[in-house]
């Protein structure tokens, strides 16, 4: 072994001692374990009483009248915001590129049939062509359908003489029998008319009560409101389809 080799041995073995770790050094698994197990239980218990609290706020919330009033409104006025969305969405669109067939969303023609009237005569929308109408869907059992009626019926009252419609389509299971014993108490002016399965399935099934839908001249839907009707939400584009 030549002196140069010798001196770079020397060299590697003083490095590989420096970066050696100290004799006495050993890692404690252990306690690094029972740390992370720790950790683990005190963010679990966050979570927990994360999720408690979250429970107990819903049903404080729920239980007193005057916050799920308020919580009916606000969801109200989250489907009013996104159908008024849609609306204007839609309306932006150029008409040839809205090809029409009969459907139940925004730029689809409007199912004809309606319903039946008290004497059994049918009513169909193609027997009102050339009037802007205005579809609602309620039942007698639906306190929000009872709340929003004296609204349709201001609407009716103040375009009808202008070629505007609103037709009252009944989903109640009990027929005209249920219809006439409410109008009895409840007096309004538009037409009211009992629906059946297939009049709701053409209007896409009407999950929710009450549901309005406004058709223009044409029988094309252009505006769908889930829910209880706002007075005075629909009057001026009312005003703009009669024009």
């Amino acid at each position: 072994m030549t002196d140069q080799q010798a001196s770079v041995d020397s060299w590697v073995e003083t490095r590989l001692e420096a970066i050696a770790p100290a004799g006495d050094w050993e890692p404690d698994a252990a306690a690094c374990l029972g740390l992370l197990h720790a950790r683990r239980r005190a963010l679990r218990a966050r979570r927990l009483r994360g999720m408690a609290v979250s429970i107990a706020a819903a049903f404080i919330f729920l239980s007193v009248p005057v916050t799920r009033a308020f919580g009916a409104r606000c969801l109200e006025a989250c489907a009013y915001a996104t159908s008024r969305v849609v609306q204007l969405w839609r309306a932006d669109e150029p008409e040839a590129t809205r090809p029409k067939s009969v459907g139940a969303t925004i730029g689809d023609l409007a199912p004809d049939p309606l319903g039946t009237t008290s004497d059994g005569a049918a009513l169909s929308l193609g027997s009102l062509h050339g009037r802007v109408v205005m579809v609602n869907f309620w039942a007698t059992w639906c306190a929000p359908c009872r709340t929003e009626m004296p609204a349709l019926d201001a609407l009716h009252a103040r375009y009808g003489g202008q070629g505007f419609d609103v037709i009252g389509i009944s989903l109640d299971e009990g027929g005209w029998s249920a219809i006439k014993s409410f109008l009895d108490t409840q007096r309004v002016s538009y037409p009211i008319v009992l629906g059946t399965d297939d009049v709701a399935a053409g209007y896409g099934g009407v999950a929710t009560l009450p549901a309005t839908f406004l058709i223009d001249r044409r029988g094309v839907i252009v505006a769908k409101m889930v829910g209880p009707l706002r007075d005075g939400a629909y009057d001026s584009l009312i005003e703009k389809l009669l024009r």
